[in-house]
């Protein structure tokens, strides 16, 4: 598993969380930002650019606090188009495709 997807290590090795509470915060990322590419997809349909933001920016914070680097990373990107009011596409499928393979990432941690 690339650290840049998921650096568990370097985040436990931090000493802030127990591996224990790293797996829960885990479970908790994975339950609760499944959906957040497809939440943040419907509310720029439907012009609601500040909730589209507010979902990336909490679905970025949450990454970065769990060592979802790139998460983090593409997720920053696509709050700054969405807050500029720039052509978001490209960056929103970018999004997409690294939540996706995050989520992944972190599933194959639960199982290590």
């Amino acid at each position: 598993m690339s650290t840049e997807m998921l650096d568990w290590q370097g985040v436990l090795a931090a000493g802030t969380l127990q591996r224990s509470e790293y797996a829960a915060r885990i479970r908790d990322f994975i339950a609760n930002e499944r959906d957040t590419a497809s939440l943040v997809s419907a509310a720029l349909m439907q012009g609601d650019a500040e909730k589209a933001r507010q979902l990336v920016h909490e679905n970025r914070m949450r990454a970065n606090e769990l060592g979802a680097k790139k998460l983090a990373a593409v997720g920053m990107f696509l709050e700054m188009a969405i807050r500029a009011g720039a052509d978001n596409t490209v960056s929103l499928k970018q999004f997409e495709s690294v939540a996706m393979d995050t989520l992944l990432a972190m599933s194959g941690f639960l199982t290590l």
